[in-house]
């Protein structure tokens, strides 16, 4: 082997260990939190809560898809990270408003925050509701 072919083939163990390096230096991707969504009408948001706590989350996933026009990876997301509303129903601030919604509030708060921080989160519930700064922040505080 000349010296011509002992330089190629180093070079192409360079390359081949540079892409390598650089593949393994870029985090793997992990689902991100879900984007705020256009808000469910009741009657949905209440049949998907089923069908989750039933562990039916494709038919969860389809029915979501069908109400809001969600692409498959973002619902699948949604529901990855729909908690059946219990949470929501414990941290609400008294309001007009049925569990239901302060389920799917309280989902779609949770996700703000997780890709946002608090405060944008607090102003998310406070532009949804019309809740006070007080009301919001008790409102986040307590999501889990």
């Amino acid at each position: 082997m000349g010296w011509a072919e002992v330089v190629i083939v180093a070079l192409v163990i360079v390359i081949a260990l540079l892409f390598l390096l650089n593949r393994a230096a870029r985090p793997l991707a992990s689902p991100s939190p879900p984007a705020v969504r256009p808000a469910l009408d009741a009657h949905a948001a209440q049949q998907i809560t089923e069908l989750v706590s039933a562990g039916k989350k494709i038919e969860a996933v389809k029915q979501l898809r069908a109400a809001t026009g969600l692409g498959l990876r973002e619902a699948k997301n949604w529901i990855d990270h729909w908690d059946g509303g219990a949470s929501a129903r414990e941290a609400s601030p008294t309001t007009e408003s049925s569990a239901v919604d302060q389920h799917v509030l309280a989902v779609e708060a949770r996700a703000v925050r997780q890709a946002s921080g608090a405060i944008t989160a607090i102003k998310f519930v406070r532009e949804r509701t019309g809740w006070g700064l007080a009301e919001a922040k008790e409102f986040v505080e307590r999501l889990s």
